[in-house]
């Protein structure tokens, strides 16, 4: 039996990327619970390690499980959650930039710039004036 995601799909440096609409949809119990442990830890930077140890396993088959699973390393996926999760704050909350940045836990507000310009195509500061119209 052939299972399908329900997805949506991003181009991002010619790369298709998918973010779960419902962790239901994997089919790993182990991946299941490393994801979940991301989204409950949104505001952090997690290790590979930490996600791994959320999902009871070594470090060296997660990277090949979650990868084949999800189909992107658990640390993209990472980012891509808060990246995601910076759209929403920027489109509804009226927080700086900068605190928004802190309160997902990236280092300084360049590096999150940077990080969002390469996912979104635009800065923070664009995005959000053209969401606002």
């Amino acid at each position: 039996m052939v299972t399908h995601y329900v997805h949506q799909t991003y181009a991002i440096e010619h790369k298709r990327e998918i973010l779960f609409n419902d962790l239901e949809q994997i089919p790993c119990a182990k991946i299941r619970d490393a994801v979940n442990f991301i989204f409950n830890n949104i505001e952090r930077n997690l290790s590979v390690e930490e996600i791994a140890q959320a999902g009871d396993m070594s470090q060296f088959h997660f990277f090949r499980m979650f990868k084949k699973t999800i189909g992107m390393s658990a640390t993209r996926f990472h980012m891509v959650q808060r990246l995601e999760k910076a759209k929403d704050m920027l489109v509804n909350s009226e927080k700086p930039i900068a605190g928004i940045a802190s309160d997902l836990g990236f280092f300084s507000q360049d590096y999150f710039s940077t990080n969002f310009s390469k996912y979104i195509g635009q800065t923070p500061a664009k995005f959000r004036r053209t969401q606002q119209r």
